[in-house]
C-alpha cells in the first residue's frame, strides 16, 4: 500500500475524492441538476502509480459540468478539475488535507480565497457555464 509523506494511502485518497463527489452531487441535485458517475478515468501519478477514479458529470440547464480527479502529488496535495462544457473553462480544487478542506484555484494557480461550500460551488458552476471568451 503506497502512502504519501503525510501517510495518505491510495484508499484514503479515493475516499477523499468520493466524499467530494458525493457532496457536489448532493448540492447539484438540490438545485435540480442531474448527476452521473461515469466510467473510471485512468490516472498515473508520482505517488501511487497507475489507478482509476470515477468522473462525476453534472447536467445543468446551461450545459455540462465535469468533476475529474487529476492526481495526487508528493507534496501531499491532490488535484481535481471542475470544468464546463461547452465553454471548457475550468478551475482546480486542491486538497489541502484533513480539516483544511479544498482550495479553489484558477487555471493559472491563483487561489480564489473562498471557502469550499455549496454557495461557492453553485457560483463557480454558473460562472464556468456562462463564461464568455
Amino acid at each position: 500500500m503506497s502512502t504519501t509523506q503525510s501517510g495518505l494511502s491510495l484508499e484514503q485518497w479515493q475516499r477523499t475524492v468520493g466524499a467530494l463527489e458525493n457532496e457536489v452531487a448532493a448540492w447539484s441535485q438540490k438545485h435540480g441538476w442531474e448527476t452521473n458517475q461515469v466510467i473510471q478515468v485512468p490516472i498515473f501519478d508520482e505517488v501511487y502509480g497507475p489507478y482509476a477514479m470515477p468522473v462525476l458529470t453534472i447536467e445543468a440547464p446551461e450545459g455540462r459540468l465535469v468533476l475529474e480527479p487529476m492526481a495526487h502529488a508528493f507534496d501531499r496535495t491532490g488535484l481535481i478539475k471542475l470544468y464546463a462544457w461547452p465553454t471548457l473553462y475550468r478551475v482546480r480544487l486542491l486538497d489541502r488535507g484533513g480539516s483544511l478542506g479544498w482550495e479553489v484555484l484558477t487555471d493559472s494557480g491563483i487561489p480564489l480565497h473562498q471557502d469550499w461550500n455549496e454557495q461557492t460551488f453553485i457560483r463557480l458552476a454558473q460562472d464556468l457555464l456562462k463564461a464568455d471568451y
